[in-house]
């Protein structure tokens, strides 16, 4: 187990006070946003909320990701370390089963995957997390096609990054749009909300 920081119970409730069903929580390197996002996992649970979660990752931390969840909140993680793993694993979650998955970020955006899902539709998920969420901030990629699927069949979203502004203020619309689509319709209105 761990000792709980003050501010790593802060995104359970924010995201519990939302009124969208996401939210990105963009601590630096080190200030414990897995923590964050598996005391999320937790208290859904709590709540009891039931359902499917995804996991997306960078392929080096699926890892990392399995063993924080055995060991710090005794789930037992599914890796699915390949398209067709992950297409199994949703199979099972659409049937009822509750698994916790693990997956990366270039599994999840191979243009065949993004296709099936596209045809065949996803499971609703109880929750989706996206690990290093900056990386979804160009919406021309696959990746960010892919994880605006998940926004769509999941009841709650985290994302995690501790670089949410890259090179301009349009990558945090970006991935905040993605989290709440009609909170602004365009970068513009963003940008006015943003103004001090």
């Amino acid at each position: 187990r761990w000792d709980d920081q003050p501010h790593q119970h802060l995104p359970a409730s924010r995201l519990a006070a939302s009124h969208w069903k996401g939210i990105l929580i963009a601590d630096e390197v080190g200030l414990g946003k897995t923590i964050s996002a598996l005391h999320v996992l937790r208290r859904l649970h709590v709540l009891g909320e039931r359902g499917g979660v995804l996991i997306v990752v960078p392929g080096g931390l699926r890892s990392k990701w399995m063993q924080e969840l055995y060991h710090r909140t005794d789930l037992q993680g599914f890796e699915a370390d390949s398209r067709i793993k992950l297409l199994a694993a949703l199979t099972r979650i659409e049937e009822g089963e509750p698994l916790v998955v693990v997956t990366s970020h270039g599994i999840l955006r191979q243009s065949q995957l993004v296709q099936h899902l596209l045809e065949e539709g996803m499971p609703e998920l109880m929750l989706s997390i996206i690990d290093e969420a900056h990386h979804v901030r160009n919406p021309s990629n696959r990746l960010h096609d892919a994880v605006q699927m998940l926004t769509l069949n999941s009841r709650n979203m985290l994302f995690l990054t501790a670089t949410p502004v890259n090179l301009r203020n349009e990558d945090l619309w970006v991935q905040l749009s993605l989290l709440a689509p009609d909170r602004w319709p365009d970068f513009r209105a963003f940008e006015h909300t943003m103004r001090p």
